[in-house]
């Protein structure tokens, strides 16, 4: 694929592989300047092979067609229905304001023939240090950088960190960091999101990412962007939510039904993570009776609208794995 539009093959080298999600188009780096017309910057240009209509074009370009000037483009990167090319480039003229002298990445939107930076910060703002470009999502709503730039304060780890931006939202994340939000203590670089943008795979120099690692090496890391703790998925006769059996009243937001012995209803709250590689999960009750027998039980499937349970109504269906029995301590566990 990596032939000019007339099929003749190219005459320097090409890296970096990139394709839409039906196979049509394909995205690379090379150097080669028989390509496309006019392609005289003698520097590493990012190219669109459309193997429907056997054409090549040039996407490291500005929004008026010009080429590339002052440095190499790579990293090409596709949106699943080919509009969308993201890339990093070193060149100043793709986009107004480029005065930083620092590599970039840049979004090309080929049905506008437009060129856009996108490695600023929340402000719009560009920064001193290089930016290097990552994988987009297949709808090209998040683009996955490495930069050295403070795109997120407070950045005092003066090392390359892992971003990811929402280009509809207009927001940068840093991703490198601890669960509890401490910044690595060492390089990072990014390496993949998920279509929806919420998890990102990154490898990383530091020790400080998750407990345990004293290996003195780099290490794979997986962040979850939305991991926003643990809530209640039904409450009994709220909505569309089975009531509670036995005209047991619902005993509010967030816990289960009355029963038989009038404790009230009991409330399950969890801390920690349930990820393998850091299973800290914790599970506790309140609002039971002193010494009630309290069973704990797992599904793999949500049941939005309840299912009666006893005296009660579980929100968990499927298969149904019993987590474990214990006896209430005070009203709780």
């Amino acid at each position: 694929v990596s032939v000019a539009s007339n099929g003749g093959e190219s005459n320097g080298a090409s890296y970096g592989l990139s394709i839409s999600s039906d196979g049509r188009f394909v995205v690379f780096d090379g150097v080669a300047t028989n390509l496309v017309p006019g392609d005289t910057n003698g520097a590493y240009d990012v190219f669109l092979r459309d193997r429907v209509n056997g054409t090549t074009e040039r996407v490291s370009v500005d929004s008026a067609g010009a080429q590339a000037s002052g440095g190499d483009s790579s990293g090409g990167s596709i949106s699943a229905d080919g509009r969308y090319v993201a890339f990093g480039s070193l060149a100043g003229n793709l986009a107004p304001g480029d005065t930083n002298g620092a590599s970039d990445v840049f979004l090309r939107d080929r049905a506008l023939g437009t060129t856009a930076r996108v490695s600023l910060d929340a402000n719009g703002l560009e920064c001193a240090g290089p930016t290097f470009a990552g994988p987009m999502t297949p709808d090209a709503g998040s683009v996955l950088m490495s930069s050295y730039c403070p795109f997120v304060l407070p950045d005092t780890n003066a090392t390359i960190d892992v971003f990811v931006r929402d280009l509809g939202a207009d927001t940068v994340e840093r991703v490198s960091l601890s669960t509890a939000g401490v910044e690595a203590n060492g390089e990072t670089w990014g390496g993949a999101l998920s279509p929806d943008a919420r998890f990102v795979v990154f490898r990383s120099a530091a020790t400080n990412l998750v407990d345990g690692d004293t290996n003195g090496q780099e290490d794979v890391f997986v962040r979850d962007l939305r991991a926003t703790g643990f809530t209640s998925l039904c409450d009994p006769g709220v909505g569309l939510v089975t009531p509670c059996p036995c005209a047991n009243p619902p005993s509010g937001p967030d816990r289960g039904c009355d029963n038989s012995s009038a404790t009230g209803g009991a409330a399950l709250t969890a801390t920690g993570n349930a990820y393998l590689g850091q299973d800290t999960l914790v599970f506790a009750t309140s609002g039971e009776k002193p010494h009630a027998l309290s069973l704990v039980v797992q599904g793999d499937l949500e049941l939005s609208d309840g299912a009666v349970f006893g005296q009660g109504v579980r929100c968990v269906g499927g298969v149904l794995k019993r987590l474990y029995t214990k006896v209430a301590n005070g009203g709780g566990l």
